[in-house]
């Protein structure tokens, strides 16, 4: 779903405001004429709003009038525009941040009185009234959690946002180098290619819906093993920012989202043309070889007063890391085994909006994406090989409409097709397509005091492959959900939200959801709430008819059309209080997972082939227990640290056995020193606990210590550098038994042109 907000105001409504502002635009606010009274100082000091979803123009009145402020605009920024409004304890700061979000609106203040609405780009440095704080929670908006907007720190779930800023300030092959640093999120990253594996509360990538704009993308049936290629689809410069929920959401998402959502918010044009350049450079001072060199173009901007336009564009170029071993006597066809895989990569996208009049719009994203990996690797006491080449083609469309002030609708419609080239050391060149066609539609309803959405998706998947595949296979899958977030009592919430989804193989399956959101006082928030979710088996593990070599090449993995879906009964409960200075927040969370979907090794069976056959099977029930505790504090006006910490315990249920792969625990700390506007430096210790491997060997704890800066030395240009893996932590010279592999100590090096 192409998630932008259309507008929702008449032209009549907003021509009456414009003649009142022109005569008196003190009327806005209850503020003192002499503007002496309030001001800048007000920016911090906490107000109790009750502002109803609607008009923007409307909803700044208000907010000026309960904080006792002057705040003036201009009628014709605001036109057309709306907001879900804002009810609770807030600072007007935080408030202004709240109606502003992706308005491409900022404010200014005028005097210790005054505050005015500005455009984006004409907005003047206010350094000193907007220190850069790290609890940029109690601040961000957030989508994914409602399909609505909505403050972070009172969504209905466990969200993490990660900014364009942060995403863009580091050397980053994909998003997932910046997940990881996310309370409760494990990225496992595996020997002979370095390929990764999301884990969200303990819940392996599978379970973990991927979205692009509310999008689903996925290559999952195309390579059903080491498949990281979803990660890195993007040029990063295209991306605005990352969200993240944590735990089931297959209330409003469906199959795929038992463990949890990433949504990955693309960059969209501002009311001036804004470019950029940059080039970057990472490599490794242990080891052989292992260069990165990146290029990447950024630009968008207006067209015409409807037409606006956003381009990015990616190249970038990894050598394989190899391992040095010092020992002479040491094979040297060994030297050229790599840890990390070879890496070329081209991304692109571009994004269209047009505006047919104030209350319709048009948008049409299309992304082209072309990614070859190449590693030697041993296997079984031989040297292989894997050459892979995947190339997609993704076209998105979708219209908004707004049929009044209280009613808003969408229709997207979405297109993706994958062709995957895989050759390796065991099999032949092999050649797999995989088709995703998405159509979704929703409503929503802001009422005085609940915002209600009905909406409808269709996704439709097709694979084709020339030596796995007997046949082309598809599956459908149909759904209607509804959503309502009611507002019980000025600091009471709740939403409730159910999803029945309609699966060619297996029928229909019903998610509901229940969530509570309590403010009882400023910056204390109580929040928890009940779910259940489903995942549907993959397409390949429902299919008799697809086949794939496996057991090092003693036998074949083949589906099972008998398999049950996947379903997940999830509690959590969190507490978070939050400062102008500080942060401090608890969750807890149990989630059971019943008919996991496992490959028998056991059993096997003949399929006329020259090898036996093993299958998939629902086999077990597991339980994923654990905490999640985060802190951070703005300590100086310069000087910032946040922590975050977290348990899980994952257990089969039927076993009694720990799952393996991992962490017990994990932590992140984070220490941030900008000395000035121009230049900010970081610290980062990031903490993965024991854990067992696939062969239940218990691998011990290790941490990593990241540091860089980046410096503004003119308007336009800006330097970047730092060292990864400070400490030079190498997993695989310390101990034979891990499974995960890390890129040695490494240098970048990156200079960016905005213009």
């Amino acid at each position: 779903m192409h998630l932008r907000f259309s507008p929702l105001t008449s032209a009549i409504k907003t021509g009456l405001m414009a003649s009142v502002l022109a005569i008196n635009p003190v009327w806005i606010s209850n503020a003192q004429a002499d503007g002496h009274s309030h001001g800048a100082s007000q920016l911090s000091q906490s107000f109790d709003y009750q502002i109803p979803a609607g008009s923007l123009s409307d909803a700044l009145v208000k907010l000026g009038g309960s904080s006792q402020v002057l705040l003036t605009f201009d009628p014709q920024l605001v036109q057309g525009k709306t907001t879900i409004g804002l009810k609770g304890q807030y600072s007007l700061e935080q408030g202004l941040k709240a109606l502003l979000q992706g308005k491409n609106l900022s404010y200014q203040v005028v005097s210790k009185g005054a505050i005015k609405i500005v455009p984006a780009g004409l907005a003047q440095d206010q350094s000193q009234l907007e220190q850069q704080s790290e609890l940029q929670l109690q601040e961000e908006m957030v989508i994914t959690a409602t399909r609505t907007e909505h403050l972070v720190r009172t969504a209905p779930a466990s969200v993490s946002v990660i900014s364009g800023e942060e995403i863009r300030s580091k050397p980053i092959a994909d998003f997932s180098e910046l997940v990881r640093r996310e309370v409760g999120i494990n990225v496992n990253q595996s020997q002979a290619t370095g390929r990764k594996d999301i884990q969200i509360r303990g819940m392996d990538a599978q379970y973990t819906l991927l979205l692009i704009d509310g999008r689903r993308t996925s290559s999952s049936e195309a390579l059903i093993r080491g498949n990281d290629f979803d990660l890195s689809t993007l040029p990063v410069e295209s991306i605005e920012r990352i969200e993240v929920i944590r735990g089931p959401m297959s209330a409003l998402y469906g199959s795929d989202a038992l463990g949890g959502v990433i949504n990955i918010i693309t960059r969209k044009a501002d009311q001036k043309w804004q470019t950029s350049v940059k080039l970057s450079a990472e490599t490794p001072v242990e080891g052989k070889d292992g260069e990165t060199f990146k290029q990447s173009l950024f630009t968008a901007g207006p067209v015409n007063e409807r037409l606006s336009l956003s381009f990015a564009l990616e190249n970038s170029n990894r050598d394989g890391w190899k391992d040095i071993d010092e020992d002479p006597a040491t094979d040297i066809k060994e030297k050229e085994l790599d840890l990390i895989e070879s890496q070329d990569q081209l991304n692109a996208r571009l994004g269209l909006d047009y505006e047919l009049d104030e209350r319709q719009s048009l948008s049409l994203d299309i992304g082209y994406s072309d990614d070859s990996r190449f590693t030697r690797y041993e296997s079984w006491g031989w040297e292989s090989f894997a050459d892979q080449d995947s190339q997609r083609l993704s076209l998105a469309a979708g219209y908004q409409l707004a049929f009044n002030d209280q009613w808003q609708g969408e229709v997207n419609l979405g297109h993706e097709s994958i062709d995957l080239s895989d050759e390796t050391s065991v099999y032949a060149v092999k050649e797999s397509e995989q088709d995703n066609l998405t159509f979704n539609s929703a409503v929503t309803h802001f009422g005085e005091r609940s915002i209600t959405t009905l909406g409808a998706d269709v996704v439709k998947t097709t694979v084709d492959g020339d030596t796995d595949w007997v046949k082309s296979e598809s599956v459908k899958q149909l759904a209607l959900f509804a959503q309502s977030e009611i507002e019980l009592s000025n600091d009471l919430s709740l939403t409730l939200g159910g999803r029945v989804d309609d699966h060619d193989f297996f029928g229909t399956e019903f998610s509901p959801r229940a969530y509570l959101v309590f403010t009882p006082m400023a910056g204390l928030v109580l929040k928890g709430g009940y779910s259940e979710a489903f995942n549907a088996p993959s397409l390949f593990q429902l299919s008799k008819d697809y086949r794939v070599i496996s057991c090092g090449g003693g036998c074949y993995l083949t589906g099972n059309e008998d398999l049950k879906p996947e379903t997940a009964k999830n509690v959590e409960a969190a507490i978070s209080y939050s400062t102008e200075r500080w942060n401090v927040g608890l969750t807890y969370f149990n989630n059971k997972v019943d008919n996991l979907v496992e490959r028998n090794f056991v059993d096997r069976h003949d399929i006329g082939q020259d090898l036996p056959a093993i299958y998939y099977e629902n086999v077990s029930e597991a339980s994923f227990d654990g905490w999640e505790f985060v802190a951070g504090s703005q300590l100086t006006d310069t000087l910032s640290v946040q922590f975050n910490f977290s348990t899980i315990d994952a257990v089969n249920e039927e076993t009694k056995q720990d799952l393996t792969s991992r962490p017990e625990h994990s932590a992140n700390l984070a220490l941030n020193w900008s000395p000035n506007d121009d230049s900010s430096y970081f610290v980062q210790l990031r903490h993965i606990g024991a854990m067992l491997n696939s062969w239940s060997v218990e691998v011990p704890a290790y941490e990593v210590v990241d540091l860089g800066g980046q410096y503004q030395i003119n308007n336009g240009w800006k330097l970047s550098a730092g060292v990864n893996n400070l400490l030079d932590q190498r997993l695989d010279q310390e101990n034979e038994d891990y499974e995960q592999v890390l890129v040695g100590r490494s240098v970048y090096l990156s200079s960016q042109w905005q213009f």
